[in-house]
C-alpha cells in the first residue's frame, strides 16, 4: 500500500503542475511521477479514500465555515460511474 500512496502523491504532484492533458495517461510523462503509464491507473484504483472518513471531513470543514444562523444543501450524485449512466429526457 505504501507504493500505491507514493503513486497517488506523484499523480497529484503531476495534475497539479501539467497544463493541459488529453487523457489520464498523459499526467505519467510529467518529470514529477516517477512511473509508467499503468502505474496512473493503478495509483487511482488502490488508494480510495475512506468516505465516512471524508464525509466526516467534509462536515467538519462546513461546520467552520457557515454560521450555525444558516443552512447547507448538500447534494450527491449517488450513481456509479462506470458506462454510461447519463439522464434522458
Amino acid at each position: 500500500m505504501v507504493l500505491a500512496k507514493d503513486a497517488t502523491f506523484e499523480l497529484m504532484d503531476a495534475v497539479m503542475t501539467t497544463r493541459n492533458a488529453a487523457c489520464l495517461a498523459e499526467f505519467s510523462l510529467s518529470p514529477l511521477f516517477n512511473r509508467q503509464w499503468p502505474s496512473v491507473y493503478e495509483a487511482l484504483q488502490d488508494s480510495r479514500p475512506d468516505r465516512k472518513k471524508l464525509m466526516m471531513l467534509y462536515l467538519q470543514q462546513l461546520e467552520q465555515q457557515v454560521p450555525a444562523t444558516e443552512h447547507v444543501l448538500v447534494a450527491i450524485d449517488t450513481r456509479g460511474h462506470g458506462g454510461d449512466q447519463r439522464l434522458k429526457h
